[in-house]
């Protein structure tokens, strides 16, 4: 849509998204003003063999302020922590970090790095960061010249969306996140740099059928009846939104 000139053609004023999440069925959760990171790719060139990698690898990862979760009750308990104020406070900017090694085409061990920033404004100390490591080690890092964006829903549109969902069909239904997820990225965020909008998490989960809707988890699955859920909220939204931009429209003519 955005490679063949199409969301540019018809320029839509609002973007909206839908992504599950293991919150528990029945609910919908809406995060203004915070999201996805984006992702940054580097490669370290290193002179010398394994150990000195192993070791600027080790440096690069001390870098990251949140740890990967390693089973899915890690994952729940980290979801589950964007709804707690308290938690999320400690959470307005995280860094995650991933390496691995591999040979380059010389012999020469080279250190894959994916970082992960939120807020992305962020991106540029903790790239700072890394270089200063990998010159004290005598390599040279190779940067993206564009790194992946960041996800960042609408502040205005994610609460007008909340709200909207917490009279339509409950307030209990509605999650409110208070900070970014910090391991993933999401292609959304390229829509976003066209016009602000917003992306909400459909609870897919059921813990009394083991179903735990960990997106991305080896045995994800998802709840059937999170669909319908999922249609009645979005439809009576998009179809809110319309009416609303409709009657801005009529206001300004």
């Amino acid at each position: 849509m955005l490679d063949t000139g199409l969301v540019q053609r018809l320029a839509p004023r609002e973007f909206y998204a839908l992504h599950c999440s293991p919150f528990p069925t029945g609910t919908i959760a809406v995060s203004p003003g915070y999201g996805l990171p984006g992702l940054d790719q580097i490669r370290i060139l290193l002179p010398g063999g394994g150990d000195a990698a192993a070791a600027v690898a080790a440096e690069v990862e001390a870098l990251g302020t949140v740890g990967f979760p390693q089973n899915v009750t890690e994952y729940h308990a980290g979801f589950h922590a964007l709804l707690d104020p308290e938690v999320a406070a400690s959470h307005q900017e995280t860094v995650s970090v991933a390496t691995w090694i591999e040979p380059g085409s010389d012999g020469q061990p080279v250190v894959g790095i994916l970082l992960r920033v939120w807020p992305q404004e962020r991106l540029p100390e903790v790239r700072a960061q890394v270089e200063q490591i990998t010159a004290a080690a005598g390599g040279h890092a190779a940067f993206q010249d564009v790194p992946f964006p960041a996800m960042v829903n609408s502040a205005e549109l994610s609460t007008a969306a909340g709200d909207y969902l917490s009279t339509a069909m409950g307030p209990e239904s509605v999650l409110w996140a208070r900070a970014s997820w910090p391991y993933n990225c999401e292609d959304f965020a390229l829509f976003l740099k066209e016009a602000p909008g917003a992306q909400l998490c459909l609870g897919v989960a059921d813990a009394d059928s083991g179903i735990d809707g960990a997106p991305h988890s080896p045995d994800f699955a998802a709840n059937e009846r999170a669909i319908g859920h999922g249609v009645h909220a979005m439809t009576g939204l998009l179809t809110h939104r319309l009416a609303a931009l409709s009657t801005s429209q009529q206001h300004r003519s």
